[in-house]
C-alpha cells in the first residue's frame, strides 16, 4: 500500500525580530582612534498553534501578551598615543544585557531541538507543588490557610509557573579594560612591554543563578532561589611583552 507523506510549514507559527543598530568609527588628531556601537533587539514568537494537539503548550505560547524586555548592548574602544615617545594607552568599555533566567521561551515552534519538551514554552520563576504542599497558616484569601494547594494531585509534583519565561534577567554585565604599552627599539630588534588590566573596576555582576524555584511558605526549602551562581572573574592584572626582530 502506497502512502503519501507531505511536510508543510505551519502558518500559525510566527516569529518577529526587531533591532536597531548604530556603529561609529572616529579618527581624531594626534593618532587617537575611537570605535564602537550599540544595538537594541527583541524577538517575539507565537507558537500557540502547537497547542492544537497538546494543551500543555498553550501557556505562555504568545509572547506578545507579556513583557519580553528589549536587549541593549553597548561597546566602545579607544587607542591613544601618549605624548611620551612610544607609549600607547588603550581601553574598552562594554555593557551587555543580563542573561535570561530559567529556560528560554521557544522561538521556532513546539519541537525545537534542545528546548526541553517538559517546558515547551520556557520557564521562569515557578512554585513546585507536591501532593502534600499546603498553604501557609497566614495566607490571605482566596486561599485557605493550611489547605492542600492541589487536593487531588495525581502526579508526585507539579511546577506551577509564576512569571512569564524570558521576562527575568540577571543585572547588566559591565566591564572596563585598560592596557598600556611602550616600545623600545635596538636596531632591527624591538621589545614592547605591556600592562593589561581586565575588569579594572572589579565588577561582581553575575550571569546565572542557582535556582528559579520559589517557595512562598517559610521556612523556605529553596534557599538557592535567585542566588548568584556564576560571577564575573575578578580584576586581572597581566604583564607581558611583544618581541620583534
Amino acid at each position: 500500500q502506497l502512502q503519501n507523506t507531505i511536510d508543510s510549514t505551519d502558518p500559525g507559527l510566527q516569529r518577529h525580530y526587531n533591532t536597531l543598530e548604530l556603529n561609529f568609527n572616529a579618527r581624531l588628531p594626534h593618532g587617537i582612534r575611537f570605535f564602537g556601537g550599540t544595538s537594541t533587539e527583541r524577538t517575539i514568537a507565537n507558537s500557540c498553534s502547537a497547542a492544537a494537539t497538546d494543551p500543555n503548550r498553550l501557556l505562555w505560547c504568545d509572547q506578545s501578551t507579556y513583557n519580553i524586555p528589549w536587549s541593549t548592548q553597548f561597546k566602545v574602544s579607544g587607542v591613544a598615543p601618549l605624548p611620551w615617545y612610544g607609549i600607547t594607552f588603550s581601553g574598552s568599555l562594554q555593557s551587555l544585557p543580563g542573561y535570561t533566567l530559567g529556560v528560554d521561551p521557544l522561538q521556532y515552534g513546539g519541537f525545537t531541538w534542545g528546548s526541553g519538551f517538559n517546558t515547551p514554552n520556557g520557564q521562569s520563576t515557578f512554585w513546585r507543588v507536591s501532593q502534600t504542599t499546603a498553604y501557609a497558616a497566614n495566607c490571605a484569601a482566596p486561599c485557605t490557610p493550611g489547605a492542600l494547594v492541589i487536593p487531588n494531585l495525581q502526579v508526585a509534583q507539579l511546577d506551577v509557573p509564576i512569571t512569564g519565561p524570558g521576562t527575568e534577567r540577571t543585572p547588566r554585565l559591565t566591564t572596563v579594560d585598560f592596557a598600556v604599552q611602550k616600545q623600545f627599539k635596538f636596531g632591527g630588534f624591538s621589545i614592547s612591554p605591556k600592562l593589561d588590566i581586565f575588569n579594572a573596576l572589579n565588577s561582581d555582576d553575575y550571569s546565572g543563578v542557582s535556582s528559579m524555584q520559589y517557595n512562598p511558605n517559610p521556612p523556605s526549602t529553596s534557599v538557592a532561589y535567585l542566588r548568584p551562581s556564576t560571577i564575573l572573574q575578578g580584576r586581572i592584572i597581566r604583564f607581558g611583552a611583544d618581541v620583534k626582530w
